[in-house]
């Protein structure tokens, strides 16, 4: 039999969860979420005492900054990010264009990546399974908690450290192929409200997908790029993502139609966000009320 042969087998068999993955999977469902700090030895402390919150889920949104226009003469252009929060945070922050938090954690800042940290967000690792998966998606959004990957991120915080000259722009593609999606919507949205002059984010053909409701297209791509079956341990996940992972509750096409509908959400937020950000500081007129704006700056 060949490998495609095999691998095909395993795409079309279902094999039902033992009892004790049920009870395993029970215990993950009801476990209190986790609030990490940095302490003076770099050590990572997890407080399983902590419960969820508004505020501990909550992003950090900071207060619109005054726009002072001045003719960049230094562009930072990003293109293709594809879902991949880990590499849109390393360029901002050793390129000294920001500093970020993650669930608590500071993930570096004078352009000095922590690399610890950022191990300890976003690693996968060997005792991963599908039912203990790295964490993905942002928690504390009632209507996508079902497709939120471990504990998912909580609190995001992003703020502008780029110094008067300095603009950062990205190409589009924000989104899919990866699992942070919503994570790199999240800090890009909030550097648009810090830096409402010096940051500009394109529209590309996946966010397309999602804002003209394309959900075959979307998926007939993202499917490609998707692991779905759960006996495929962390060493296959290589350059694969893991949100349409299927559960007990929703089998992976109706995980995948959740996550499209959480990454619309992301989609829109972020480009509405950039549509106020612009009518109020540079007087570009997109229509908005200003309702609608004070609602999607706060």
């Amino acid at each position: 039999m060949s490998e495609q042969d095999e691998q095909s087998e395993i795409e079309n068999v279902a094999v039902p969860l033992s009892e004790e993955q049920k009870t395993r999977y029970d215990e993950l469902e009801n476990q209190e979420s986790v609030k990490a700090e940095q302490v003076e030895d770099d050590t990572l402390v997890l407080d399983y005492e902590q419960t969820d919150s508004d505020d501990v889920d909550a992003p950090l949104t900071p207060d619109l900054k005054e726009c002072k226009f001045n003719s960049p003469n230094e562009v930072h252009v990003l293109g293709d990010l594809h879902g991949w929060a880990p590499g849109l945070i390393t360029y901002l922050i050793e390129h000294k264009l920001a500093s970020i938090e993650i669930n608590g954690v500071l993930l570096g800042e004078n352009g000095v990546l922590d690399t610890r940290s950022m191990m300890n967000v976003f690693a996968r690792t060997s005792n991963m399974d599908s039912l203990n998966l790295p964490s993905a998606g942002l928690r504390g959004r009632p209507n996508f908690d079902g497709c939120v990957n471990g504990h998912g991120h909580g609190s995001v915080r992003a703020r502008w450290t780029g110094r008067k000259g300095q603009a950062f722009i990205q190409l589009g593609d924000v989104i899919d192929r990866a699992d942070h999606s919503e994570l790199a919507c999240e800090i890009l949205r909030q550097l648009l409200i810090d830096a409402p002059c010096s940051v500009f984010v394109l529209v590309g053909n996946h966010e397309q997908f999602v804002l003209e409701d394309e959900y075959d297209n979307w998926y007939l791509n993202e499917r490609r790029n998707a692991i779905t079956d759960g006996r495929i341990d962390y060493k296959g996940w290589t350059k694969s993502h893991l949100r349409f992972m299927e559960t007990i509750d929703l089998d992976h096409e109706e995980m995948s139609r959740l996550v499209f509908e959480s990454y619309k959400e992301s989609v829109r937020l972020l480009y509405l966000t950039q549509a106020a950000v612009q009518q109020k500081c540079l007087d570009i007129n997109h229509g908005l009320h200003q309702s609608e704006i004070e609602k999607l700056l706060s």
